[in-house]
């Protein structure tokens, strides 16, 4: 992804002035990171529940 854009992205959500800072420590990162995965497992929770209340003889749209 070109510079520009993931710049303009940053500042979409806010996060440009966070990462411009230098008081941003590897503590912060990591929590952010935790924040990230915990997201993904809560996806992931709510894919299989939707997987199977759709059960395996539903339909399949396209």
């Amino acid at each position: 992804m070109p510079r520009r854009r993931q710049t303009q992205l940053l500042n979409q959500i806010g996060m440009q002035n966070i990462i411009n800072e230098e008081e941003v420590s590897s503590d912060d990162l990591a929590i952010i990171g935790a924040g990230f995965e915990t997201l993904a497992s809560l996806f992931a929770l709510l894919a299989l529940l939707k997987a199977k209340e759709e059960g395996p003889n539903s339909p399949k749209k396209k």
